[in-house]
């Protein structure tokens, strides 16, 4: 009898250590509706086809969570940038395996165009340099769509993040 008392009472007490818990969308579903995504573009002089295809697979992440119209209250923008750093290195000296880093600068805007947040974001994703150029170039697409995906879920989580902190401080 002893054992099951306590073991109700280790349950009541993380149970009560939930209380706080809210859902994240919940509470800002009003301010997602009201966010227009706006231009989604890549930073690069020599932009190549795969470069400009980034900007529309965040693009289209974005949509995805933001559906509002053109006249909404918020306007989110986004510039990104890629590079590519040598993670490994082959016997004679070329590349074996790189990683595909992608960063954005967001912005949220209000209606009259002031800055409400602005903030950097990355992503990254390695891929392996194959002595076939038609599999080195299907596993960097590969890793720029998983990239891309994981940037406009983070751009897309910061900011429901700063909704919410803003709508508590009002």
């Amino acid at each position: 009898m002893l054992k099951l008392s306590t073991i109700l009472l280790a349950v009541t007490v993380s149970l009560t250590g939930c209380m706080g818990y809210s859902s994240l969308y919940k509470q800002t579903s009003e301010d997602i509706a009201n966010v227009y995504v706006g231009d989604v573009s890549v930073v690069s002089l020599g932009i190549k086809a795969g470069e400009r295809r980034v900007a529309q697979l965040v693009h289209q992440r974005l949509r995805h969570s933001f559906h509002a119209a053109e006249e909404s209250p918020y306007v989110l923008s986004a510039k990104i940038r890629e590079d590519n750093i040598t993670l490994a290195v082959r016997r004679d000296a070329t590349d074996q395996r790189l990683q595909l880093n992608l960063s954005a600068e967001v912005m949220l805007r209000d209606a009259e165009g002031k800055e409400l947040f602005k903030t950097t974001i990355g992503a990254s994703a390695p891929y392996n340099v194959e002595d076939s150029p038609f599999g080195t170039d299907a596993g960097r697409e590969q890793a720029r769509t998983s990239a891309a995906r994981t940037l406009g879920d983070e751009v897309t989580y910061r900011v429901i993040r700063f909704l919410q902190s803003s709508k508590k401080s009002k």
